[in-house]
């Protein structure tokens, strides 16, 4: 497999394995410790693997049955992007809105 293969393939797992299924624990095997988050979002702190981590359990916090299927990823030698709609039912705070499900 090329390097733009095994790009693709990451996204692909990262996103089943630790966003679809909660696979929190795969976070630093497949998370690089200096990774560079962009995403601003309020009450989202740190940096690295932890900020990573935070992201992931305030989505599913707020979502628990929350998924983002991808409908295609796009790979050259070490850089992938994906595409996907995410889903799920608002049970948690997020942002300060409250849940429409009573849990």
């Amino acid at each position: 497999m090329g390097r733009s293969e095994d790009s693709k393939a990451l996204m692909w797992r990262i996103t089943e394995e630790i966003w679809n299924n909660g696979r929190l624990d795969l976070i630093d095997e497949l998370i690089a410790e200096d990774l560079v988050d962009h995403v601003e979002l309020a009450g989202l702190e740190g940096s690295g693997r932890a900020r990573y981590r935070a992201s992931i359990e305030m989505m599913r916090a707020a979502f628990p049955d929350y998924r983002n299927p991808l409908d295609f990823v796009i790979a050259e030698d070490a850089f992938a992007v994906s595409y996907g709609r995410s889903t799920g039912t608002h049970h948690g705070e997020f942002f300060g809105i409250p849940p429409v499900v009573d849990s």
